[in-house]
């Protein structure tokens, strides 16, 4: 494995792919390693394991450093409106889980949204059980092996989330071609503003507005990643169903402080859907993108 660089594995039951978009592995073993991330905005969630690592922390960066106890942390990234910084010093190892929409609701008894807080949570949500596994998990050599006891893991803990309506509305959001207002979403599944303004803070954190705009900017930042030769930002605006290239300049610097023709030159893409920007790091890992 590449020191600071993710390698994927993915589940292998059809019921967890549902869910689980992929399992990402990262370590670095030298101790005079240093990477600096920006991460943004997405309706993906994430929780990320950490080997033997203090955590510090404000209202805009976690910053990870070598523990002299072993431990381990786990940090639920759940909900966030702008972008956030990890700044990590090795050596160091981290397993991240990535949860498609909704996903983690269906491992969780009971709702996601009182537990959820802006930027990231300390992820206590199984009493320990996951804890348990982490030793083995991380020492066995075999990255198959470590996706195999997180699968069963996962499967042992699988509790169906039958909130249809709002998986219906998350739905309607993704697939949406043009920008849905919350009153049309309210229609379209005959419940009230206030129920569905519910739905979304018991079990996202968000208010309706909010996802909405999370994944208007996050669909905008992939269809930009996936033009090829020149990147026109008009027709990327018009395409993201902003207003106008105000408009557009205006909610990016919102969520990540930049213009977007600033955040474009800077972006790297790790997966399908999936970004940073390296900031500052160990120079051998600028290979990360």
């Amino acid at each position: 494995m590449t020191k600071g660089k993710p390698v994927f594995t993915y589940p292998k039951s059809a019921l967890l792919q549902t869910h689980i978009k992929l399992y990402s592995w990262m370590s670095a073993e030298e101790s005079g390693f240093e990477e600096h991330i920006t991460y943004y905005p997405n309706y993906t969630s994430t929780i990320n394991i950490y080997k033997n690592t203090e955590v510090e922390y404000d209202e805009i960066r976690r910053t990870h450093r070598p523990s002299t106890t072993e431990n381990f942390k786990l940090i639920f990234v759940g909900k966030f409106n702008r972008s956030r910084e990890i700044h990590t010093f090795g050596p160091y190892q981290k397993l991240t889980i990535v949860f498609h929409p909704l996903g983690l609701n269906h491992f969780v008894k009971g709702p996601l949204g009182p537990l959820i807080q802006e930027h990231f949570s300390f992820f206590d949500f199984y009493g320990g059980k996951l804890n348990q596994l982490l030793p083995e998990l991380f020492s066995n050599a075999k990255l198959e092996a470590r996706s195999q006891i997180l699968d069963n893991f996962f499967l042992s803990q699988y509790l169906e989330f039958k909130e249809e309506r709002l998986k219906q509305a998350v739905k309607l959001i993704l697939e949406a071609e043009d920008t849905l207002k919350v009153q049309d979403i309210a229609d379209q599944l005959q419940v009230s503003r206030k129920t569905l303004l519910r739905l979304f803070r018991k079990h996202l954190a968000y208010s309706v507005e909010e996802y909405i705009s999370v994944v208007k900017f996050r669909k905008t930042m992939i269809n930009y990643q996936s033009k090829v030769g020149r990147r026109n930002l008009s027709q990327i605006a018009l395409e993201g169903n902003y207003y106008d290239q105000s408009d557009f300049y205006k909610n990016f610097r919102l969520k990540c402080g930049q213009n977007p023709s600033q955040l474009f030159q800077e972006l790297k893409t790790i997966d399908d859907g999936l970004f940073w920007k390296l900031s500052k790091s160990d120079p051998s890992s600028q290979e990360t993108s």
